[in-house]
């Protein structure tokens, strides 16, 4: 895995106590908490209205209960002492009756007064009155008028005490129900101005824990934008919007990388371009003295300007080609009847002075395959494994081409004995740009394009690039399938 790649993998995050997988997960406790203490408040508010509500009808229909009876009461005593009167001054027995209807509605009213249980006081004095009046119904034809009269009078007194006693004690339940109405009016405003300020605190507690890891990553993203790529990028909040933080941050360290390997490429390319051309000016400089070259000496320096301006020339197509693999080429190809065991043999060829100039011992088994395919990208594929071969292949060293033909396709074997692909770099070598740390011999690197071209062009032909272990040197293997075994 490349540092790159490595650096898209999700750090740990840290987890100092329960958070929401969401940021719905938070708003939604947010607003659960926010308008927790206004639903307790507004329960509290309906139990404590229910209980006024239910005193202030109590009140209202033992105060109406305490008039109709104290009607009755007052308005019963005279209606019974006419009666009674009347009854005895005329003897007629319809008067007794509408005595006793009168006494039954009197002694009716009293005992749903007491059933009203005003309190203890009341109710002994109700027993008294009804007793009284008893005796005055037993004893009132013995008795003299005096004796009579001054029962009615008691009578009438007591019904008018009772009358009175009972809505003394209504207006002090009457009072006491306005008093619990101020006390609720009370709590009611103390609870709006405890509940209100919490709600309010709880509300602007979550929206900050929202917006801050939001203002966090538009922060995060507007370093990224003014090219800041140092820091690394950390998100707090809910799981979600930590993920896409870290995501954040695996895009910085990979642009931070990426911003790297451009100046370090910029660096090496400048190098590699620079040399050659020096070359170049110099040879051209000693070719235009005035005073003459020797004829051993011109060759030599042809020799070298020959050599320097293709360093240049491939140079130049490495970067030239890398920007075309930089498209899809997928579909876009110009396809051909391909000889590649012909292409094979002038890349080889071309490469001679390189080979004779090392001393290298070239081995080519080629063997006759055909295929469709595009021409110049399969030229520019093989050419660049070819070169890379004799690249890193040593002094008087040995280099093994074999082209064969398949069923399914063509298969070429380059092999070396130079120092060979590290594990580490097997992994990264068909990277652009990426140099390996093996010995070259040569005095300036290349630009790392060349086996990263190789696997994009040979690819688009449905094939594939595969280092193979060697006992020394590199092993590289390149399967080209045929029209039919490309699916």
């Amino acid at each position: 895995m490349s540092p790159v790649q490595a650096n898209l993998q999700l750090p740990k995050m840290r987890v100092l106590w329960p958070i929401p997988r969401s940021t719905l997960g938070l708003s939604l406790i947010g607003f659960v908490l926010v308008t927790l203490p206004l639903c307790v408040a507004l329960l509290t508010a309906f139990a404590q209205i229910d209980d006024l509500a239910r005193l202030s009808r109590n009140a209202a229909f033992r105060s109406s209960q305490t008039s109709q009876q104290g009607r009755v009461l007052i308005d019963g005593v005279l209606d019974m002492e006419r009666a009674l009167n009347e009854y005895e001054v005329l003897g007629d027995d319809s008067l007794f009756g509408s005595y006793v209807v009168r006494r039954t509605e009197l002694r009716q009213a009293a005992e749903g007064l007491a059933a009203l249980q005003l309190g203890a006081e009341l109710q002994a004095d109700i027993g008294e009155f009804l007793e009284l009046e008893q005796a005055l119904f037993d004893g009132h034809r013995g008795s003299s008028q005096e004796q009579v009269l001054e029962r009615w009078r008691d009578l009438s007194a007591r019904a008018h005490g009772l009358v009175s006693q009972s809505r003394e004690l209504i207006a002090v339940e009457t009072a006491k129900a306005a008093d619990q109405a101020t006390t609720f009016q009370r709590m009611l405003l103390i609870q709006a101005l405890a509940v209100l300020p919490l709600s309010a605190m709880l509300a602007v507690l979550f929206a900050r824990l929202i917006s801050r890891p939001i203002g966090q990553i538009d922060s995060a993203i507007r370093g990224l934008a003014s090219d800041s790529f140092h820091d690394p990028i950390e998100i707090q909040g809910p799981r979600d919007l930590q993920e896409v933080g870290a995501c954040l941050d695996s895009l910085r360290a990979r642009i931070a990388a990426l911003e790297k390997e451009k100046s370090s490429f910029v660096r090496r390319i400048s190098h590699e371009l620079k040399t050659p051309l020096t070359t170049i000016r110099q040879g051209a400089e000693l070719l235009a003295d005035q005073n003459g070259t020797p004829p051993e000496e011109s060759a030599e320096i042809g020799k070298l300007l020959r050599e320097s301006s293709l360093e240049l020339q491939g140079l130049i197509e490495d970067l030239l080609e890398f920007g075309k693999t930089q498209r899809p080429v997928r579909g876009a190809l110009n396809l051909t009847q391909v000889d590649l065991k012909s292409m094979l043999q002038k890349i080889l060829s071309e490469h001679s002075l390189v080979l004779k100039s090392k001393k290298i011992e070239l081995r080519p088994q080629l063997e006759e395959v055909t295929l469709t395919g595009d021409i110049t990208q399969l030229r520019t594929a093989l050419n660049n494994i070819i070169a890379n071969a004799v690249k890193y292949t040593p002094v008087e060293g040995r280099i093994d081409v074999r082209l064969s033909a398949h069923d399914d396709g063509a298969v070429l074997d380059v092999t070396d004995d130079g120092p060979g692909i590290s594990e580490m770099d097997r992994r990264r070598v068909f990277e652009p740009f990426y140099q390996g740390n093996a010995a070259t011999g040569s005095p300036v690197k290349g630009t790392g394009l060349g086996l990263a071209i190789a696997k994009d062009y040979v690819e688009a032909h449905h094939g594939n690039i595969e280092i193979l272990p060697a006992h020394k040197g590199a092993h590289l293997r390149v399967h080209l399938p045929l029209p039919s075994a490309r699916g």
